[in-house]
């Protein structure tokens, strides 16, 4: 739209969904398909020991006083769940062209265009005014060049086309906790013994750790001697599989960067985009929601509220190169409220990396409310 002229964009929201190219597999499948590349995990023991936090006090009659001797709880020793072939893990697939890269619904310059998407006495979260994307790289709504951009509709819209496989293709599943027992070892004393000991199992362990804390309440090892000759017994390590996904095709679009996730954007000194009052605009999985970059204005006069699943840094509103932001209503990070427009749908609860970024030289004023729930950050 370039003439001038102000329009409004109606009507129901029918877009192709696309597929994200995320699933679920097991590690049963990926070595049926010959995808593994390298194991140190599937069917190895794990255990856990918990902590050297066990006091045991005995008297010490030389000094008229106690001796205290902090040790391992063999009682709390136990096996961790096995890593198996029916573990689950994280895999990709090839989209083949089912999913969106660049993709715009409206671009305004030099007019006003009027969203009004849905049917305007619903909520955003209802069916007629929903709608889930597998968009990459893409902006949906721009506005640039004296373009203006009202949204006058309550709507929800969800990214799914957030993650890409690594450049490698591999993904790796890793848990700790992975025990190799020493088997035979030999443990010297104050008394002059040597003794022998093989340790090959979580029941040996216990034994020996009842033998070693017998050693030092008789003093004939010290407290460091202690620590030093529990660990003789085992090791604990990370185990790994690395695995290839089944996205093999180097073209197919998933394996692309997920790059910018934006519902709207403005672009240049007098272009603005503006959530009206009494209108929500709600987003799932965006890198960013709203978004004015060089000289532009952002402005919410209604309810802005976004969330993410803690795959990756999300933002509710970036203002960007000297551009101006201004809150006058609700912005909410984090979370998406109730169908009745108040509270937390504790089932939107996600993760949000800065409800509003404000950077080179921009301003932001917030004459509402925000309301922000960090949640977890992602993984790595």
């Amino acid at each position: 739209m370039r003439d001038g002229s102000v329009r409004t964009l109606t009507g129901l929201p029918q877009f192709t969904p696309g597929v994200s190219g995320v699933t679920r597999t097991t590690l049963g499948e990926l070595q049926r398909e010959g995808r593994i590349v390298t194991d140190t995990l599937t069917g190895q023991p794990r255990i856990n020991v918990g902590q050297q936090n066990l006091n045991i006090v005995i008297p010490d009659p030389e000094n008229n006083s106690y001796k205290s001797f902090h040790v391992y709880d063999s009682l709390a020793f136990s096996d961790l769940p096995e890593i198996n072939t029916e573990t689950q893990a994280e895999d990709f697939y090839a989209v083949n062209d089912r999913q969106y890269i660049d993709a715009r619904i409206a671009s305004v310059t030099r007019g006003t265009l009027n969203i009004n998407i849905g049917r305007p006495e619903k909520i955003a979260g209802s069916d007629t005014n929903r709608w889930s994307m597998a968009a990459r790289q893409s902006q949906l709504f721009t506005t640039a060049q004296r373009g203006h951009l009202n949204w006058n509709s309550n709507n929800r819209v969800t990214f799914t086309a957030v993650e890409a496989p690594p450049a490698n293709n591999q993904l790796t599943l890793s848990r700790d906790s992975v025990v190799r027992y020493t088997g035979t070892f030999s443990v010297n004393t104050r008394d002059g013994e040597v003794t022998t000991f093989t340790v090959a199992s979580l029941a040996e362990l216990r034994n020996y750790n009842d033998w070693l804390i017998n050693q030092l309440l008789n003093d004939n090892i010290t407290q460091e001697e202690y620590g030093n000759a529990f660990n003789k017994a085992f090791s604990l390590n990370e185990g790994r599989v690395v695995y290839r996904t089944g996205a093999g095709n180097r073209r197919d679009e998933v394996r692309l960067p997920a790059g910018d996730r934006i519902v709207l954007s403005a672009n240049g000194r007098d272009a603005s985009v503006k959530i009206s009052a009494g209108r929500t605009l709600e987003v799932i999985n965006a890198s960013t929601a709203m978004q004015a970059s060089n000289g532009a204005t952002a402005i919410i006069d209604g309810k802005l509220a976004v969330t993410a699943t803690g795959i990756a840094e999300s933002r509710a509103l970036a203002l960007l190169s000297g551009s101006t932001g201004i809150n006058n209503g609700t912005l909410n990070a984090g979370f998406l409220n109730n169908a009745s427009g108040t509270g937390v749908d504790r089932s939107t609860l996600g993760y949000i990396g800065k409800a509003v970024a404000v950077k080179n030289g921009s301003r932001f004023t917030n004459n509402g409310v925000i309301n922000l729930a960090p949640g977890d950050a992602p993984e790595g």
